[in-house]
């Protein structure tokens, strides 16, 4: 009975998700033996960053059975047996999650309960890093480490009956496994196995990859050259991916229109012509700024929202291509201090809370924060609830060569 709860305890705990930890805590280990030790402070990023070291699609068939021998082992209640399987797993592929959670099933079986909480802890941390990247649909796939895994995903955290009908395999190597609860209604469950996929498009990281894309933005060869993306992004490409209009954004950072602090008055006159309802020339300005400033999200915006208004017809807005930027900025981060959001502009995150969130704005500051990145931190206060702050990355347009002249001007003024 003992055991029978515990598994029970264990299985439930697995699906309890905590909060978004900050990232890039500092830290002298590895990853791995992070990992190994169970180090709290591992974040859902960096357990995402050690899943991708030991992903190799090539592999992902390799254990495929193993969870249906384990669970057979479970029943004759084989504990030790269950405990070797998973050790030669775990000797190559320390983050797997089949492995790690039936180790802990091994461990609790053989009442070696100084060894269930290490392995219950590496399990959660897998099962929210790989919940927290995706939702397992056709356009937010789960990334797990083998096809073993995916089906330990759907048996042991789906609800109990559930079984899986079949799986099939797109081109785009897009796993998808139709299951079907006990009470016989069927969905879709989506993995990605694609082998050219990289970290990089699972997440955005200001330390890693601003300076990345910067140079990639520079380069012909590159997929991430400025004006291929801008073509892409002018000719209303859907299949843009929200990093690729990140890198489009930070190449933008390298052209001799961006001036943030300049265009913020520009920025501001378009939104009160709006709010006066004087549309034409709203979008006349905003068409201006456009030509010089293409990802401006301002423009965009407020682009769109005067044509609909002009025309009488909501279609233009929001455009594609203001949607496009909106996504991607709230992809870029979470607005934590740590993991705060990409944007261009300084005036966009009150931008962003103002009109995307339909939110009020309480206290405004700015500052050096996390790996030393200067960050404007914005209130966002919601009638009834506690006030949020949130952090948006402005360090670029800060060290921007225009703002620094106006800034040594100033100075030499005094």
């Amino acid at each position: 009975m003992k055991r029978k709860a515990m598994h029970k305890i264990l299985i439930t705990g697995l699906l309890i998700l905590f909060g978004l930890q900050g990232f890039g805590q500092s830290n002298d280990l590895n990853l791995s033996e992070r990992f190994g030790n169970c180090d709290s402070t591992l974040t859902d990023y960096e357990v995402m960053d050690l899943l991708f070291h030991y992903r190799d699609v090539a592999k992902m068939n390799q254990n495929d059975g193993v969870l249906e021998d384990l669970q057979n082992l479970e029943r004759n209640d084989a504990f030790p047996e269950i405990e070797k399987v998973c050790s030669e797993i775990l000797d190559f592929n320390p983050i797997n999650l089949t492995a790690l959670t039936y180790y802990a099933i091994a461990q609790l079986g053989q009442e070696k309960e100084e060894n269930i909480t290490s392995s219950w802890d590496k399990t959660q941390m897998i099962y929210n890093a790989v919940k927290r990247f995706g939702k397992g649909t056709a356009s937010a796939p789960f990334i797990v480490s083998d096809l073993n895994d995916a089906k330990a995903l759907i048996y042991l955290y789906w609800e109990k009956g559930t079984e899986i009908n079949s799986l099939k395999k797109s081109q785009e190597g897009i796993v998808n496994i139709l299951i079907s609860n006990s009470k016989g209604v069927n969905d879709t469950v989506s993995f990605n196995f694609d082998k050219s996929l990289n970290i990089r498009e699972i997440y955005f990281d200001y330390h890693r990859d601003f300076q990345f894309y910067l140079a990639e933005s520079a380069s012909p060869q590159s997929e991430f050259y400025y004006e291929t993306l801008l073509d892409r992004f002018q000719s209303h490409d859907k299949s843009l991916k929200n990093n690729e209009i990140i890198a489009l954004m930070i190449g933008f950072t390298n052209n001799q229109n961006y001036h943030p602090y300049k265009n913020v008055e520009k920025e501001r006159e378009i939104m009160e012509l709006v709010g006066d309802k004087n549309y034409d020339k709203a979008l006349m300005l905003s068409k201006e700024l456009l030509k010089s400033n293409p990802v401006n999200f301002t423009a965009l915006m407020e682009e769109g929202f005067s044509l609909w208004k002009i025309n009488d017809d909501r279609s233009y807005f929001p455009s594609v291509k203001s949607r496009m930027i909106v996504d991607a900025i709230l992809w870029s981060g979470t607005g934590s201090n740590t993991h705060s959001y990409f944007v261009l502009s300084p005036i966009d995150g009150q931008t962003i809370i103002s009109y995307i969130f339909g939110e009020n704005i309480g206290t405004m500051g700015s500052g050096d924060y996390s790996n030393g990145y200067f960050l404007d931190m914005l209130d966002m206060e919601k009638e009834g609830q506690e006030t949020k702050t949130l952090y948006f990355n402005i360090d670029h347009a800060v060290n921007n060569s225009e703002f620094k002249k106006q800034i040594e001007k100033s100075l030499d003024k005094e």
